[in-house]
């Protein structure tokens, strides 16, 4: 299968710059989680003095402390407080990241992805950069994303990189915004809501009719969508553009039977679906009667079933209902425009 041609990707010096300052705070609180995606100075990120807040956090990361090694690692990297080093940089990354620490993973990724201060190693970006993702960090997906456009360490999947580029922009990643709207080509077109907070969706019609603002709610830092299920059962839903169908958890379906609203003549059969870590899992399908958002009620809409208690997924099967659609984190509204009639 020929390898599809992809859109221009961030410069990489770049992109580094920006990943290392959102994913590192070397202050003395720690970074919020809505500070992450800034493209800040680390001097900036530093509440004390840089030496004494270095000279604290050297001895924790020196006796195996992994948020330390981490913020050590920034310190080194940056050349702040102590003399630039990527050799001490990287090592007190990879200890941190072999211990289990996010932000070291991300960091780390980041630059063997683009060859900063080491030598380039995609397949480790990308292993380090799944470990991050699947742990639902938004930077963690882009930086993965990344791997999967450019092909760097895993096959180039266009589709699997909108995905998580998606996911990520679901919790408000301005990156993984930015990256849509760049393989979208043009944000704009046709899509007289757009403008700077907005994701556009990917797959768009041809014509459009009225267009549907739903309002968002934010879970645990998340922006979910609350829908209504056979009129019986409301939960939060993540939008997924990379899902193929509605996924709805074993746990919320279990409910939807006990209050006699899912029965076993609903089910069509079943698929096998791949998850975040590369896995594939063997999903049932069935129809959900009625899926309303805000006021628009869908009808017969598709749906998988997913394990235990995961998060709810508005899929394909959802959003092809519509012309086109995007996620306005600003106004934090779900815009859904109807195909005209």
């Amino acid at each position: 299968m020929p390898r599809r041609k992809l859109f221009g990707w961030p410069g990489r010096q770049g992109f580094v710059l920006a990943l290392i300052a959102f994913a590192v705070s070397v202050g003395t609180g720690g970074a919020q989680a809505e500070e992450r995606d800034r493209p800040i100075e680390i001097a900036q990120a530093v509440r004390a003095d840089p030496a004494a807040v270095f000279a604290g956090l050297k001895p924790l990361a020196d006796k195996g402390d992994a948020d330390a090694q981490a913020r050590v690692a920034a310190f080194y990297c940056a050349g702040v407080a102590v003399p630039k080093n990527f050799a001490e940089c990287i090592r007190y990354y990879r200890l941190a990241a072999d211990s289990g620490n996010t932000r070291a993973q991300v960091n780390l990724a980041a630059r063997y992805l683009t060859g900063n201060g080491t030598p380039p190693n995609h397949v480790e970006a990308a292993r380090l950069a799944k470990l991050a993702a699947i742990k639902g960090d938004s930077m963690g997906e882009v930086v993965l994303a990344m791997c999967y456009e450019r092909g760097a360490g895993v096959p180039q999947d266009h589709d699997e990189a909108v995905r998580l580029y998606g996911l990520a922009a679901g919790k408000g990643n301005a990156s993984a915004r930015n990256a849509l709207a760049r393989l979208s080509g043009n944000p704009t077109a046709g899509n007289p809501t757009a403008g700077p907070g907005v994701t556009p969706s990917v797959a768009r019609g041809s014509s459009s009719g009225p267009t549907i603002a739903v309002a968002l709610r934010r879970v645990a830092g998340v922006l979910v969508v609350p829908a209504m299920l056979n009129e019986g059962v409301v939960a939060n839903f993540v939008v997924d553009s990379g899902a193929s169908d509605v996924v709805i958890p074993e746990a919320i379906a279990q409910t939807l039977r006990q209050s006699g609203k899912l029965s076993e003549s609903d089910f069509t059969g079943g698929q096998v679906a791949r998850l975040a870590d590369g896995s594939t899992v063997r999903q049932r399908t069935f129809v959900l009667h009625s899926l309303r958002v805000g006021n628009k009620v869908l009808e017969n809409v598709r749906a998988s079933l997913a394990p235990g208690k995961g998060v709810p997924l508005l899929g394909q099967s959802f959003l092809q209902r519509f012309s086109a659609w995007a996620i306005d984190n600003e106004r934090q509204v779900l815009v859904l425009r109807e195909a005209a009639r």
